[in-house]
């Protein structure tokens, strides 16, 4: 795997990517859980928040945050909990800390392999490579017109 590519995508487009291959996980194995669903929503949420530690803090309203073991009927999906858990180490690893692009990309990597999905695709790393991550890794919140881009690029 070539982490070169993807240590260039900021945490915001790094976390958005994340909960796209989650989906896509639960949707090859028909599993369809409104919990989540709401993790999903709040990993997609980071790129266009203004407020970043007021949205680390929205986990603790999650059943379901990559952090916590899972429900007991979820808990026999193969590979969900670490699929979970690295999904949410993207942005936790970096958030009170310094850029750690490799490690970001390292954690988005592992999500794309649980999910069986190929990221390493140039065409697509450099449509979320279009968000300036800038010295902190972050980047400004995403415009709504990236993340239509994003959306049709996936």
């Amino acid at each position: 795997m070539s982490f070169l590519k993807l240590d260039t995508v900021s945490v915001r487009a790094q976390t958005w990517l994340a909960a796209y291959l989650i989906r896509q996980f639960c949707f090859a194995r028909g599993l369809s859980d409104p919990r989540i669903l709401a993790f999903c929503e709040y990993l997609e949420e980071l790129a266009q928040c203004r407020d970043i530690p007021a949205w680390d803090a929205k986990a603790s309203n999650l059943e379901v945050t990559g952090l916590n073991p899972l429900p007991n009927e979820l808990e026999k999906v193969n590979q969900l909990a670490e699929l979970l858990a690295s999904a949410h180490e993207i942005s936790a690893c970096q958030i009170y800390g310094a850029s750690q692009p490799e490690q970001g990309a390292s954690f988005l990597n592992t999500v794309a392999s649980i999910a069986g999905i190929c990221i390493e695709r140039r065409d697509l790393i450099q449509v979320f490579a279009d968000h300036e991550p800038m010295v902190n890794g972050w980047g400004e919140p995403v415009s709504d017109e990236l993340i239509r881009k994003w959306k049709n690029a996936t």
